[in-house]
């Protein structure tokens, strides 16, 4: 018996949707790259799933439905609770089992098994007192990949193999048969590890270029916008095929359109004010002006106090932007997260995950690698403040 039919969960899950999209921006985290795995076969849009029988009391159901809401955020997929695991009622289910003796973290996927069918994960001791360590597995089952095994990681960060476990080493080698989906690399992924993860003794498992995302790396709040474009890339492109919505749907600013309702679009951070991505997010009232212009001379702008900003310094066509960060007092957050503290998109593709700055972060400066950089200031108290120079270069 399921606990609720399946046209009960798609109209639940429809109305979330489009309630979130109204919601204030500020309520809004769970958007931020890793890569597909390809090899893979991929499972169902919707995932029957269950708990063993003889370990279903062990299993922190809390954490496990919370990766799953995660997943269902802004995507196609739907996880369907079945109260028994038997296995002549469905053709596919997803079978979650503990056990208590195993006390490492395993990511990697069966491959003896079939997860169109009927697949078995077991959950060990640290992984199910784990958010991000299930959500971890579960993407793994759905065909992502961890960031350090994508084909250009070399290219971010500096892996040193003999600071990390002999047992995790499989989590550092290079998949190159990965599509990659056209996507950069995003430190603000739920795919990517910090890099104290599978250490075997106190030295970093890898050095990570720049050295200012460190902050950053192995976020467990939920997946970034990337990662739902890559489970929307793998499963839900043919969604909306047959919709007339579809045809007058054009996103911006890297969004992409929303599987459910064919007729507004999943927004990157900063763009969520309109349903097609057009127009930045607005700006607390007491905020500076939402644009300004990087000359050759450098502009002192600073942010202070509980409020969050939203802010485009554009620079003439073909040049960049020489951003410095003097000064900060932000929120005390590890690792820290987008919708926290100040982020920075410097990059050329602004729907990465951008620099973000917590606590009391050292004097940062970094050049755009476009005419465009946008900021977002979250501050959460009166004291908190940044203070930032930029110049046209």
């Amino acid at each position: 018996m399921i606990f609720i039919d399946k046209f009960n969960i798609f109209i639940l899950h429809f109305g979330i949707i489009v309630n979130t999209l109204m919601i204030k921006n500020e309520e809004v985290v769970l958007r931020k790259r890793s890569a597909l795995n390809t090899k893979q076969i991929k499972t169902n849009e919707w995932i029957n799933w269950c708990l063993d029988s003889e370990t279903m009391k062990e299993i922190n159901v809390l954490n496990l439905k919370q990766a799953f809401e995660s997943i269902e955020f802004m995507s196609c997929l739907l996880f369907v609770e079945y109260d028994t695991c038997d296995q002549s009622s469905e053709e596919q289910m997803l079978i979650f089992k503990y056990d208590k003796n195993i006390k490492t973290i395993d990511l990697e996927i069966d491959p003896k098994q079939n997860v169109n069918g009927f697949y078995k994960m077991t959950i060990g001791k640290r992984c199910n007192e784990s958010k991000r360590c299930l959500l971890r597995k579960i993407l793994s089952f759905l065909g992502l990949i961890l960031n350090t095994k994508r084909a250009d990681r070399d290219n971010f960060i500096k892996v040193n193999e003999s600071n990390i476990d002999p047992f995790y080493l499989k989590n550092f080698v290079i998949d190159n048969n990965a599509d990659t989906a056209n996507t950069s690399y995003d430190y603000g992924s739920i795919m990517q590890l910090s890099n104290f993860e599978f250490r075997n003794g106190m030295k970093r498992t890898f050095k990570i270029k720049p050295s200012h995302y460190e902050v950053m790396l192995g976020q467990g709040y939920g997946l970034s916008f990337t990662d739902i474009k890559l489970l929307n890339i793998r499963y839900c492109k043919a969604s909306c095929i047959d919709n007339d919505m579809a045809k007058n749907v054009k996103c911006k600013n890297g969004g992409i359109i929303n599987p459910y309702s064919c007729a507004n679009c999943i927004c990157p951070n900063m763009f969520a004010a309109d349903k097609f991505c057009e127009k930045m997010d607005p700006s607390d009232s007491s905020c500076p002006s939402s644009e300004f212009n990087a000359t050759s001379k450098k502009t002192k702008l600073v942010i202070k106090g509980k409020k969050r900003c939203n802010i485009k310094i554009i620079a003439k066509e073909g040049k960049k932007i020489l951003i410095t960060v003097k000064k900060a007092v932000l929120s005390a957050i590890y690792p820290c997260f987008e919708g926290l503290g100040l982020e920075v998109k410097y990059r050329k593709d602004k729907t990465l995950t951008g620099l973000i700055l917590c606590v009391i972060p050292e004097s940062v400066s970094i050049v755009s690698e476009d005419e465009t950089v946008l900021l977002q200031y979250n501050g959460e108290q009166n004291n908190h403040i940044a203070i930032i120079e930029y110049q046209m270069k």
